[in-house]
């Protein structure tokens, strides 16, 4: 089982390839996605996000799929365990909107995307710690019209590091 040269020649290692767990596939509606968002907070409340959408082109090359869409940020204060126990529902501490501005013309790249930045102020945040781990829980929804198309969450700490 083991040589003077285990430990160059991994002898004592089982080298195998593939997946070896559960994988789950998600399939994303055609159309207008949200491809990617980032989210900035600092201890002071500032709250900064950039959200990446794909675009779409008719076949003018008109720009189809930004026209009449909004995203709506909202942030809530988790509470997830109540002391006595049962979970608690988070209230909505901050929440914006913005309108996806249309694009001029097709873009020379093959899956055009149009960025959108959302910002603002929370008031007095509870700040992330290891001893003290406040989270927020950051939703994004994507709206045609009246209706949500897609929507997206993630949990947010507010932190300053400095050096």
């Amino acid at each position: 089982r083991f040589s003077d040269g285990s430990y160059l020649e991994d002898q004592d290692h089982w080298w195998m390839a593939g997946i070896h767990r559960s994988v789950e596939i998600l399939r994303r509606r055609p159309g207008m996605d949200i491809l990617d968002y980032s989210v900035q907070a600092d201890a002071e409340g500032h709250l900064e996000i950039h959200i990446d959408l794909k675009a779409l082109y008719d076949s003018d090359n008109v720009n189809v799929a930004f026209n009449g869409r909004k995203i709506v940020a909202k942030l809530y204060l988790d509470k997830q365990m109540h002391p006595k126990g049962g979970c608690l529902k988070g209230t909505e501490v901050w929440s914006d909107e913005a309108t996806v501005p249309a694009l001029d013309g097709r873009e020379s790249n093959c899956c055009p995307k149009q960025t959108c930045k959302i910002s603002g102020i929370v008031p007095n945040p509870m700040c992330w710690s290891a001893e003290t781990p406040n989270l927020y829980t950051l939703t994004l929804t994507l709206y045609v019209g009246s209706k949500p198309f897609q929507a997206e969450s993630c949990r947010v700490g507010f932190r300053s590091i400095e050096i």
